[in-house]
Order: C-alpha cells, then structure tokens, then sequence
C-alpha cells in the first residue's frame, strides 16, 4: 500500500480537501496529526523522516474523524509504540515543530500546553471538577461584623455602665451639688462637714433625699455614656490617620468624646441641679419634666433656659474624659496582665479608681462654675453667674482658691469608684456582646 493510499483512504471521511498539498520527501510511512487552531478550524499536520509539514485546514466539525486508521503501515504503529503518535487535541497557539539550528536528529513533537478550561466534561476536567477549598473560619466574637454591629456593642456597654454608675454613686453626686452651691459660712444652710451634710438630708428630707433629681440622669446616663464610649473610640479610629504616639492619641480622644457629650447632656444637667438644689421635701417637689417645661416656658431652650452653662460643660467633660481616658488606657498598657481573673479585675478597678479621681481633681473648677451657673442665683431676679471663666474668677475674687475645689470629696467618692465602674462595665458588657452575639 502507498503512502498516499494510506492517507487518502483515511481522509475520506475529512470532507473536502487539497490533496495536492500532501507532498511527502521521501519513500518512507507519513503520519498525520491534528492539532487545534484559533478560529474553530484543525490542522492535519503531515510528517515524513524528511522532516516537512504540510499543513491543510479541516473545518473543527469534521475534526472528530481525524483518528489515525487502524490500517497503518507496520512503522506506523511503531511510531504511536514509542511515543511519537497523534497527541490529544488541545487548543492554543500551534506549536513550532522546528528543532533548534543545526539539528537534524527527525520530527520533534510540540511542547505540550496547558489544557483551557473545557466546555464539555473530558479527560482532562477531573482538575476543573474537584471541589473548592473551604476558606478557614474566623473567630468572629472578636471580630464584629461591621460598623452598626459594632457600633450598637458600643452603645449598650455604654449605656449599661452609665446606669450601673448612676444607681450606686447618685447619693454622693447629691451632696456634691450641695457642697457646691453653698457660699460661705455665712450662708444659713451651709454644712459643717461631709457627715453633718449626710445627717441633714436624710433628717430632713429622708432615704429618697440622696436621690432627688435621679430621674433626668437615669434618662440622659444611657445617651450620656454611650455617646461618651461610642465617640472616643470612633476618635481614636479617626486619630490613626493622624500618627501621633498612641498615648496622646488616647487624650485628644477623649477630650473629643468629652466636648461631644457635654451638648448631649447638658440640658439634662440644667434639670438636674434645678431640682437637687431644691431643699424641699422629695415628695413636695415638682417632677422632671415639669421642671424642664418650667424652664423653657421662662428661660427658653437657649444659653439662658434649657442650655445654660454650656460652656461649664464642655470644660467639665472634656477635661475629666482626656485625663480620664488618657491615664487610663496609658496604665492599663504599661502594667502586665495578670492571669488570675480576680487580679487582673483588681488592676482594671485599681487603674480606673486613680484615673477617676485624678481626672475629678483637674476638672472640678469647671464642675463649680457649671452649678452656679445652673443653680439658683444668690439674688432672686439677678443673675450674677453667666459665663465659665467670668464665674470662675468671681468665686476666687470672693471666696479664694479653695472655694473652686469645694465638694472635691463627695465628687472622688463617686467619681472614683464611679469611673472605676464604668470602664469595667464597659469592658465587660461589650467583651460579652462579642463573644455571644457575633458568634450566633
């Protein structure tokens, strides 16, 4: 059988083709190969010891016929033995069949390609079949979900701080304000001492004294402290840009969240002292929200009714939350972990009660001008306290230095421990809200 008899009986099946362009060089078997071509279209590669190819176009839906016939010429079948055969159909670019310059050693088969992605099922899609890899799950109770997530975690421990320290330190916050509004010896219901003032209220104005005006800050503790947590850490978040040492970081931050919450609570504050100056018997006073629309309805909502001493406020909290968060945080840092759970709360609380109590020493001349501004005036019809710095040199100027510290002893006694509570609480509830929340 001839060579162009082989390739002619098996190229029937083909479709139409040039036959002239199958020019074999020597007397030895031809064997075809077909390779894929871009354009949907195969080529029928014919090859001789001679080394030429003869490339014709096969339209790619007749290329399923392309198989080498059984009936081959006996070196034929030698060749597909060792590994010179038809190699499966891939597609890409075609290959150069040339050897390097100079090499005459036969027919080099092409390097092999990568097989594409495969449209229909094949030999080669067990790879493209197996199933993905499932990406590692996170721990996401210490990771929330996102900003409201994290945010509403914020809030709550917040809140849940603020009313736990209300509820314990409002008595002392009572005699504070007391202490405060006082001028002088002179003056007929001054107190003697801290326990002479205890004495008396409770005398006169029984148990439920010690929580006059309780009601407006239950309602504004829960806004106050979380707006107070929320704020500094949205702070601090803002502060990385910034690259400042992580320990003035914590300050300005929370001298930030301190001027935020101070407009927040300051109408609250107003309400607040209106009623703990009142020495009136608890149930003989007026409610808070008839005290509050007293208020609007003589003074308004402005710097002389509902906001006054807004400018007190915002010194008062802003300067107890820098040094407050300040120390705090910086301690907290420095001083190792302790892994006894009973220890390590012993040095949070430890931490928190200094810091509260520094915090309440540096920013009690503020707290002094904020009560006379929103308490009641020494002279009926005349306000003689209206503005921060003008009131805190008028108390030095009449009453000396000491007078801007007075009620500095009920004021650590509740924001000591108080400041202590309110960060472990913080740290807690929102600790917990992580772990059993985010991990549902």
């Amino acid at each position: 059988m001839g060579p162009h008899k082989t390739c002619n009986s098996h190229l029937k099946d083909l479709g139409p083709m040039n036959i002239e362009e199958l020019e074999p060089k020597s007397k030895g078997f031809q064997r075809h190969d077909r390779r894929p071509q871009r354009g949907g279209c195969r080529r029928l590669l014919l090859r001789s010891p001679g080394w030429q190819r003869v490339e014709s176009p096969i339209p790619a839906a007749t290329s399923r016929s392309c198989e080498p016939s059984p009936a081959l010429h006996p070196r034929a079948a030698e060749g597909r033995s060792a590994g010179l055969g038809p190699a499966l159909p891939r597609r890409g670019p075609p290959a150069d069949n040339r050897g390097p310059p100079g090499d005459n050693g036969g027919p080099r088969l092409p390097p092999a390609l990568p097989p594409p992605a495969p449209r229909h099922l094949g030999p080669g899609s067990a790879a493209a079949l197996r199933p993905p890899v499932p990406a590692p799950r996170l721990n996401m109770a210490r990771q929330p979900a996102g900003f409201l997530q994290e945010a509403s975690h914020q809030i709550a421990a917040g809140g849940s701080a603020g009313l736990v320290e209300i509820c314990l330190m409002h008595p002392l916050d009572v005699v504070k304000t007391r202490f405060q509004i006082q001028r002088g010896k002179t003056d007929p219901t001054s107190y003697k001492s801290l326990g002479d003032s205890f004495r008396t209220i409770f005398q006169r104005e029984g148990l439920l004294g010690f929580y006059k005006g309780i009601f407006p800050p239950i309602l504004a503790e829960t806004p106050k402290r979380a707006v107070k947590f929320f704020t500094f850490e949205q702070y601090k978040k803002l502060l990385a840009y910034a690259s400042l040492p992580s320990g003035l970081a914590f300050a300005v931050a929370g001298l930030g969240s301190g001027l935020t919450e101070a407009v927040v609570v300051n109408p609250f504050e107003v309400v607040k002292v209106t009623l703990q100056t009142n020495r009136n018997a608890f149930t003989e006073q007026p409610s808070s929200f008839v005290q509050a629309r007293q208020i609007i309805k003589t003074n308004g909502l402005g710097l002389q009714g509902l906001n006054k001493g807004l400018t007190a406020t915002l010194g008062r909290h802003g300067v107890f939350n820098m040094v407050y968060f300040g120390f705090y945080f910086n301690v907290k840092n420095i001083l190792p972990v302790n892994k006894d759970p009973n220890l390590e709360f012993l040095r949070k609380f430890g931490i928190g009660l200094v810091s509260g109590t520094i915090a309440s020493i540096i920013n009690i001349p503020f707290d002094v001008a904020k009560s006379r501004i929103q308490g009641p005036q020494p002279v009926p019809g005349e306000i003689k306290y209206r503005t921060c710095f003008k009131t805190m040199a008028t108390v030095y100027k009449e009453e000396g230095f000491l007078a801007l510290y007075k009620g500095l002893v009920p004021k650590i006694m509740r924001l000591g421990p108080g400041g202590a509570v309110m960060l472990l609480v913080y740290e807690y509830v929102y600790a917990w809200l992580q772990d059993t929340i985010d991990s549902k």
